[in-house]
């Protein structure tokens, strides 16, 4: 539970830091707008801003498939093949991680384990509550009948 906090926690991170970004740069191409700067000046501005936000959303996926990965080996889960062009890409700085399909197919599996998990545990549920009122029920017979 605390662990899906802290992932919830550090994805909030790179959406802030994406906004923080895309303000930085609006605000220089604004100015370099107002100042009348040659086309290239502003273009590269923007190529700036790009890049940056493609580093960002690299860096979210690189931690998101950290994420899944040690969650998938908690659940003995098949992680996809790494030489699967579909499932993987690798990012600006040479690391790997899965793309949106593998990520999305990798977290569905987990969610299929989890609730299979969940269901076999709430599966017991029913038959120890009968057994509680059972018990309940046979007391208070007891009770009852020392009562006599």
């Amino acid at each position: 539970m605390f662990e899906s906090l802290k992932h919830k926690r550090v994805l909030k991170r790179f959406d802030s830091w994406e906004k923080k970004i895309e303000t930085k740069y609006d605000e220089e191409i604004k100015r370099a707008q107002s100042e009348k700067k040659e086309r290239e000046e502003i273009e590269s501005i923007k190529h700036s801003k790009f890049f940056e936000i493609l580093i960002n959303d690299q860096e979210r996926s690189k931690f998101l498939t950290g994420y899944l990965i040690k969650k998938a080996n908690r659940y003995v889960i098949p992680i996809p093949k790494h030489d699967d062009e579909q499932m993987w890409d690798e990012g600006q700085m040479g690391y790997r991680f899965l793309t949106y399909e593998g990520i999305n197919n990798l977290r569905s599996e987990i969610r299929r384990e989890e609730k299979e998990r969940r269901d076999a545990f709430l599966s017991w549920i029913p038959p120890i509550t009968g057994l509680i009122g059972t018990m309940i029920g046979l007391a208070a017979i007891l009770v009852q009948c020392s009562k006599i």
